[in-house]
């Protein structure tokens, strides 16, 4: 299973602060990730996780639009057991339109990460609402928050540029305002032991064309063993300050290519 709450530096930046080494942080963060899949029939269906951190000044901020930046890239995701993971409820409600679903701890892991495990395929509409209900905790406060779904969207075939050339890019542009589009272009470096190792992640205003300057595209031109591929998400997200050291963030994703769900 892919614990895509876990990964949300490839859709976002997670900030934390510098904090004396005599001061704990006494924060807490929650984070709800909403990801649209493909059930295997090419339907998109959801599955959703949460995790909420405590003793933490974790913060989080969408990447400035129109901006890119190199980054290192691995297709293993890691499970940071440094952090200190609450317990918010024994589960959480899902709403999705007239459908209640529910996500519960997943078992085996070192931390608490719910999971609509026992329904990880939510039939939904890309585009409509889903609605998380936290029952709460003595550790974290109860809470409802929703979030309008990423909807489902196509782009141009992503091309090899010429020396010097920029990388022109075409999707289909959002149907409504506040979401953001990001790019990855994933790519095996001259430093590869034959893997994807390196990314450009790029972040665009949702209107459908974008255009990448070349400066920034040579790894991807010269990739090892022509070793690349993409991914494209639109991004939607809510937050809300629960108390004045409390947040929960709600981050809607709908990817190209999309993942198929795991059984």
């Amino acid at each position: 299973m892919r614990y895509r709450i876990l990964t949300l530096a490839a859709v976002a930046v997670v900030l934390t602060a510098c904090v004396d080494e005599l001061e704990r942080p006494n924060g807490r963060f929650g984070s709800i990730s909403a990801t649209a899949f493909d059930n295997g029939a090419g339907t998109p269906v959801l599955n959703l996780e949460a995790a909420f951190y405590g003793q933490t000044d974790i913060g989080f901020q969408l990447p400035s639009t129109d901006s890119c930046f190199l980054a290192q890239f691995s297709e293993v995701n890691t499970i940071n057991t440094g952090l200190t993971y609450l317990r918010a409820g024994d589960f959480l409600t899902v709403r999705t339109g007239s459908r209640i679903d529910t996500m519960r701890p997943i078992t085996g892991l070192p931390v608490r990460i719910y999971e609509s495990r026992r329904n990880p395929s939510i039939p939904f509409t890309p585009g409509d609402s889903t609605a998380v209900d936290i029952p709460g905790s003595p550790t974290f406060p109860a809470a409802s928050i929703s979030v309008k779904t990423a909807e489902a969207f196509t782009h141009s075939p992503i091309n090899v540029p010429a020396a010097d050339a920029d990388l022109v890019l075409a999707w289909t542009a959002a149907p409504s305002s506040g979401s953001i589009m990001t790019v990855s272009l994933r790519y095996a470096n001259a430093f590869s032991n034959g893997t994807k190792n390196e990314q450009l992640f790029c972040s665009f205003v949702d209107d459908g064309a974008a255009t990448i300057p070349a400066a920034f595209v040579n790894g991807w031109r010269t990739a090892s063993g022509n070793n690349r591929s993409t991914s494209l998400n639109r991004v939607r997200q809510r937050q809300l300050e629960l108390d004045s050291r409390t947040t929960l963030l709600f981050l809607s994703t709908y990817g190209q290519p999309l993942d198929l769900i795991d059984p």
